[in-house]
């Protein structure tokens, strides 16, 4: 760290200011301002940007007939299809216990009310 003599001084409001501190501030906060503004409104920025976009999709979309493309694709298929196997099995499953439950309830309230018609 360096060392330095600061010239504070005390503003009208009391405060006490470091001069050369709040020049090197405002010089650092500007350039940052200007340099944050040109990459914004550089409407050559944006182009290029989007023409480098547009050359790695079709680079991505001409890789698909590769061998190693192709590979991926099938095995992500495969787990695919795996995945809805497994699903339709969750769901007639569950589908199956839900209806026994629904029916073993509607069975019990049967036998209730039965037993509550004998007792009176």
């Amino acid at each position: 760290m360096r060392s330095r003599v600061a010239k504070a001084t005390i503003s009208s409001d009391g405060n006490v200011r470091d001069e050369e501190y709040a020049e090197e501030a405002a010089v650092k906060s500007s350039s940052v301002s200007i340099n944050a503004r040109s990459n914004e409104t550089n409407p050559t920025t944006w182009i290029q940007l989007l023409c480098v976009g547009i050359v790695v999709g079709v680079v991505l979309s001409s890789s698909k007939s590769s061998a190693a493309a192709q590979k991926v694709h099938r095995s992500v298929k495969t787990a695919y299809q795996a995945h809805q196997t497994a699903k339709e099995g969750y769901l007639k499953a569950y589908r199956e216990t839900y209806l026994e439950t629904i029916l073993a309830s509607s069975i019990k309230e049967e036998q209730e009310q039965e037993q509550e018609q004998e007792q009176e």
